[in-house]
């Protein structure tokens, strides 16, 4: 069956710091770089995007970012020290399906708001 692109979009964020890169893999595949949106200042969520050509059925995308000083975000999640956003640590994955369909519109989303999977020439569910 043919593949077709997707594009998953983000954001990063580490107070202060800011973001030096993201980094996305899927299918437990190799580590690929995120484009990053312009960096304001380190205070500011960073958006990112990648698009990849994947086969459809079941797959599964990773996220880490790696922040201004070079420090890269630990695979383990562990529980925050104060109340405020969550995923400081811990990669963040999701699992999705990717089906072929004439349609060319966007019509799925990543749980919880914090990615949008928008696709071309397919459409996926999480």
């Amino acid at each position: 069956m043919p593949a077709g692109e997707v594009t998953a979009v983000g954001t990063a964020w580490a107070p202060g710091r800011g973001i030096r890169r993201v980094e996305v893999r899927y299918d437990d595949g190799p580590w690929r770089d995120a484009t990053l949106a312009t960096g304001v200042n380190p205070f500011i969520w960073r958006m990112w995007r990648h698009t990849e050509v994947l086969r459809p059925g079941s797959h599964s995308i990773t996220v880490r970012a790696t922040d201004g000083n070079g420090e890269v975000q630990p695979e383990e999640r562990v529980d925050p020290i104060n109340p405020g956003p969550d995923g400081a640590t811990g990669w963040y994955e999701v699992q999705f399906s990717v089906v072929l369909t004439p349609s060319r519109r966007c019509r799925a989303a990543g749980p919880g708001g914090h990615a949008v999977w928008c696709p071309r020439l397919s459409s996926i569910s999480a």
